[in-house]
């Protein structure tokens, strides 16, 4: 077998201008988590929703100021999802909120 000449290898390498770059973060990614949760504590005055499972969410000032939402309108069981920026949609019961993630 011979050994392979610096040409060859270097013709099987990707041209700089296709190198991969490393992404600023400025763009918006596919990355999601998602799953169940379950509801201890949810505040009107701030727009926090607590769970069991240690997560926190806050819910813009807009939804939870002026009795958007009641506490006896939330169900206990919440499906949430949430992009690698923390910005979340949470589904629960009859609403399906936009919310920040705090833990």
């Amino acid at each position: 077998m011979r050994p392979l000449r610096k040409s060859a290898i270097a013709a099987a390498l990707f041209p700089t201008v296709q190198a991969l770059k490393p992404d600023d973060g400025s763009t918006a990614s596919a990355f999601t988590v998602e799953g169940e949760l379950t509801v201890s504590a949810y505040n009107a005055l701030t727009g926090t929703i607590e769970t069991y499972e240690g997560e926190a969410f806050a819910l813009p000032k807009a939804a939870s100021a002026g009795g958007g939402i009641q506490g006896e309108g939330l169900s206990n069981n919440i499906h949430y999802r949430c992009d690698q920026f923390g910005s979340c949609t949470l589904m629960t019961g009859q609403f399906a909120l936009k919310a920040n993630r705090t833990r």
